[in-house]
This record gives C-alpha cells, sequence and structure tokens, in this order.
C-alpha cells in the first residue's frame, strides 16, 4: 500500500511497511487532513502573543508615563514653581515634606522597573509598528518631562542667562558673565555661578537663541521653551540611533527604547535643561556618516555604491571629513566630544584611500593644534568646577570625585593623583578603542 519512503517526504523519514516492521525504524506521522504539525504555532496564536507583547510594551511606556506623573511632576512642576528655587540642588526643597525622601525613591526605583520591562517587551516588537510605536511614547514622555521643574540643576537658569548675553546683548557668554547685565529681567534667576561666564562651547548658545528669541522676557516662557528645545533635540536623538542600530544590524526598537524612554535622559536632558544632548545630537550623527562610508563587500550592497568605482570613493571621502567635520561641530557645543576625534579620525584613516589620507593629515594637525590652544587658554578653569558657590564639595565631574576620596589620605597630592587616574584611564580606553577599530577593518 505504501512505498517505503514515501514521494515528497525526506529521505531520513521512513513509513512502516504494511503489517509491521522494525520496532527501532523510526515512524513518519501523517498528518492529519486539514491539519498541521502540532509544534508549529498557527497564524493565529501568532497574531495572539504578539499583541499580547505589544500591549505589554505600550502598558510598560504607560507605566513611565504615570510614575512620572505622580511621583515628579505633582511634587514639582513649572507651573507650581514659576521662579528659581534657591538651592544647589532644587529636589531637596521639593521632597522636603514628610515622607518625601521615600517618595523620591520609590519614584525612583518604579521608573527602573518600568524602564526594564519595556526593553523585554521590545524583544518581541519589531518593525514599523515597533518604531512608530516608540518614538509616539518618548514623545509623549518628552513632553511630560518639559513640565517638570529643573530640579537636579541650576544650569537651566544660566543656560538662559548666557543665550541673552549673546543674542540680547551682542557679548559672547564665554567671556561675560550673567551679572554684567543686573537689570535684565532674568538675571535674578541664577542662583548659581552668577559671576562666572560659560564654560561650554559657543555653538550651544548659537542653538539657544530659538528659544530665547521664542520666550522674551518671562522666566517659565524660557525656562518651557528651552526645555521643549531640548524635548526636540532628544527625540532626533532617537531616531538616529535608531536608524545606526539598524545599520549595524541590530533591533531599532530596543535602540529608540533604550534612548527615548530612558528615565535617566529624559530627567537629565529635558527635565534639568542640560545641554549634553545637543551635543550628543551631532556626535551620532558623525557616527552615521563614518559608518555609512564603509565600502560594500558583498554582492546585496546597494548598487548605487557597489562597484561605483572611483564615484564611490569620492563619496566614501566625502563622507568620512563631513563625520570629523560634524564632530568638531560637536565639540564646539560641548568640549568632550572631541576626545573622540583620535577614534574616528583613525576609523575614517584605515578605511581611506591615499587621496583621503591628505585631507585627513590636514584635518588631523589641526585638531591638534586647536586641542593645545585650549588647554593653554583655560588650563586655569580645567579644576574640579566652582561648587563652592551653592555650598557643596566637589563631587560630580570624576577627577573631582576621586580627588575629594583621596584628599584625607593624600592631601594637596589628591588632585594631581586623580587626574594622572582618570587621565591615564581615558587613555587606555582610546588606546582599546582604536585597537578594536584596526581589528574591524581587519575582518571587514
Amino acid at each position: 500500500m505504501f512505498r517505503r519512503k514515501g514521494p515528497g517526504l525526506p529521505p531520513s523519514l521512513t513509513l512502516p511497511r504494511k503489517g509491521g516492521g522494525d520496532s527501532s525504524t523510526p515512524s513518519a506521522t501523517v498528518p492529519r487532513k486539514g491539519g498541521g504539525d502540532s509544534n508549529t504555532p498557527s497564524p493565529s496564536t501568532s497574531s495572539d502573543s504578539d499583541s499580547r507583547a505589544f500591549a505589554a510594551f505600550l502598558a510598560a511606556g504607560g507605566g513611565l508615563a504615570l510614575v512620572t506623573v505622580v511621583g515628579l511632576i505633582v511634587p514639582g512642576s513649572v507651573v507650581a514653581y514659576p521662579h528659581s528655587i534657591v538651592a544647589g540642588e532644587p529636589i531637596t526643597v521639593l521632597y522636603a515634606f514628610e515622607g518625601g525622601q521615600l517618595v523620591l525613591l520609590g519614584t525612583l526605583a518604579l521608573l527602573c522597573v518600568c524602564f526594564v520591562a519595556a526593553l523585554i517587551a521590545a524583544f518581541r516588537v519589531r518593525g514599523p509598528r515597533g518604531h512608530a510605536a516608540a518614538l509616539a511614547v518618548a514623545t509623549a514622555l518628552a513632553g511630560l518631562y518639559i513640565a517638570l521643574y529643573p530640579s537636579g540643576s541650576q544650569d537651566l537658569f544660566h543656560n538662559i542667562a548666557d543665550a541673552r548675553t549673546l543674542w540680547v546683548y551682542g557679548q559672547n557668554p564665554m567671556t561675560v558673565p550673567p551679572s554684567a547685565h543686573p537689570a535684565d529681567p532674568l538675571v535674578g534667576a541664577v542662583i548659581a555661578w552668577r559671576d562666572d561666564p560659560s564654560f561650554y562651547g559657543p555653538l550651544s548658545y548659537v542653538l539657544y537663541g530659538m528659544p530665547a528669541a521664542l520666550a522674551g522676557d518671562s522666566l517659565p516662557a524660557n525656562m518651557l521653551a528651552f526645555k521643549a528645545f531640548n524635548a526636540v533635540a532628544l527625540l532626533v536623538l532617537t531616531l538616529l540611533v535608531g536608524r545606526l542600530a539598524g545599520s549595524l544590524g541590530h533591533d531599532r526598537t530596543r535602540a529608540m527604547v533604550m534612548v527615548g524612554w530612558n528615565p535617566l535622559l529624559l530627567y537629565e536632558m529635558v527635565g534639568n535643561g542640560h545641554n549634553d544632548v545637543l551635543m550628543a545630537v551631532l556626535v551620532v550623527a558623525s557616527l552615521i556618516l563614518a559608518t555609512g562610508a564603509v565600502r560594500p563587500t558583498d554582492a546585496t550592497a546597494s548598487p548605487s555604491l557597489a562597484g561605483a568605482g572611483a564615484g564611490e570613493g569620492v563619496h566614501h571621502g566625502l563622507r568620512n571629513l563631513a563625520a570629523l567635520l560634524v564632530l568638531g561641530l560637536a565639540a564646539a557645543v560641548k568640549y568632550p566630544a572631541f576626545f573622540l576625534g583620535p577614534v574616528l579620525w583613525w576609523w575614517c584613516w584605515i578605511r581611506g584611500a591615499s587621496a583621503e589620507r591628505a585631507w585627513l593629515v590636514a584635518l588631523g594637525l589641526g585638531g591638534a593644534a586647536l586641542l593645545v590652544a585650549l588647554v593653554l587658554l583655560f588650563a586655569p578653569d580645567l579644576q574640579a568646577g566652582r561648587e563652592a558657590a551653592v555650598g557643596r564639595p566637589p563631587v560630580r565631574a570624576p577627577i573631582s570625585a576621586l580627588a575629594h576620596g583621596l584628599a584625607p589620605a593624600l592631601g594637596d597630592q589628591a588632585v594631581p593623583v586623580a587626574r594622572i587616574v582618570c587621565w591615564g584611564g581615558f587613555l587606555l580606553c582610546t588606546l582599546g578603542a582604536l585597537r578594536r577599530a584596526r581589528g574591524g577593518q581587519r575582518d571587514s
């Protein structure tokens, strides 16, 4: 009735002979009529599982929003505090009520739990629907943190005053402190470092001219406008990180959640109005340009790039140069981006043709000269900071934190030792990144 090997079955599967056969011979199970493999999930089961995963994903985002409103915005919002709180860390004032510290700790713990749950749920949410949901929730969260009072820092008020120094008074905020304009309607909000000029890059104040012009002379309007500007920048960063992750073969949705739903980034970049997010946008843009400039090596590469010959080389070189220039703009917002330059320069060098390397040499020499000039000009200010202006020990930067801990044992030698340790660790990390980039070139 049956042949020993059924047609269409894998060679390893045999059907038993009529009337019996060797009991040791594995027999194939004939599927029921209209059925399939019992171990294969049906389309409806898979759809239900995806729907549950998507619901859990959105629920985690909703949890982040709910905890933000109850635990952060209700105790302190721009509406409730439309002025500058006289405290180095305003969060100590906002949660000074009975049980406030427990409320704050519980809020931070729940934010972490919801964020981890979102990352886990993101493993099952992919494709355009996942990307759209990640961006939508990130937009909603950013909007909530715009309303949050900047409880972790006084930097926002200094940034507002510095932008006005440039755009209202036409002076350089890197040399002119806010106190130089005592009649300004907003200078009274600058509690910390009022007599100190800005230590950030000039490009940040050029960019902040937009919210400063829209907000006018109202302090609450300036607070909301600057925070909204940073919120837009964080959303742009979320999209760029998603694109970079996708181009490198990683999951785009998880990458977007890691940035756009991150409570720490939302609190510091949007809630406290730090300008690091502007630097980060330009750094990631430079990485996109650099990694996108790698020549395709397989047949699946884009037809417009693969086999383009000399035209491809020109395109490749321009993208490398553009990546370095964009990184320079990031350093003009905040100087730490400058130290990514050697790694990115080396990445471009080992992938560049001889004609491109002439430009890379010129950019490298120019960057080195700029670094030397900055060190010579600002070396006296490369200390632990001016934290004493608000009455707290200088324990924020890595060097100052280590020096503060070593001071009881080393005394005056604590700062030099801390500098050697921190800069030595930084150089080791840089050398490791350079070696990693070289190894990636050998593998490609």
